[in-house]
């Protein structure tokens, strides 16, 4: 989240500081300003609080076109399912550390993200078409986030899942991540 590293620093704050009045980790931010971590929604609300802003100016307006006519940001519909999909992984990166998992439960996971993929990649695409001609990711920033902490979420789930599950029900979920990148690699190419 570069726009994140540069308010804080046009507000002339350091990130321990942010974090003292945020209430959100100093290396959480750290790994936010570099890319290395997605925010939930929570922790967005609780850095815009504190730096005195919105959850949406964390998102650049400059990306993002508006509706003819209507004036409401592009942004409004991405938005909201970054906050879904952050919301929905933070609970099962919970599950994962507390190695809370059941078969049933991460079969739901898998028909929940197979269910998600295309609508997450179709927004992905039409939000990259949104973009200066230079932009060169294969999604739209802020969809792009979204599909990638899913993916991101795959392999923790499967490697938490090796600890409880025979082979024969890894294979599923590998095959299931198999057929997500493909699908995404499909999506991205046309």
């Amino acid at each position: 989240m570069e726009e994140l590293r540069k308010m804080r620093e046009e507000a002339g704050v350091s990130q321990s500081e942010l974090a003292r009045q945020s209430g959100v980790d100093r290396a959480t931010i750290n790994k936010l300003e570099h890319g290395r971590r997605s925010p939930s929604i929570e922790t967005l609300e609780k850095l815009a609080a504190a730096m005195g802003t919105e959850v949406a100016d964390f998102f650049p307006k400059a990306q993002a076109p508006l509706w003819s006519g209507d004036g409401a940001g592009r942004r409004d519909i991405y938005v909201p399912w970054l906050e879904f999909v952050n919301s929905y992984a933070d609970r099962w990166e919970e599950k994962i550390a507390q190695e809370a998992l059941d078969l049933g439960a991460v079969y739901e996971f898998i028909a929940i993200v197979e269910d998600l993929a295309p609508v997450l990649s179709r927004l992905g695409l039409q939000e990259k078409r949104e973009q200066p001609q230079e932009y060169i990711p294969t999604f739209g920033p802020v969809m792009g986030e979204a599909i990638g902490r899913l993916m991101d979420l795959l392999d923790p789930l499967i490697k938490a899942g090796v600890k409880q599950f025979e082979e024969t029900d890894l294979a599923r979920l590998r095959r299931s991540r198999e057929e997500m990148t493909r699908n995404q690699t499909y999506a991205a190419n046309g």
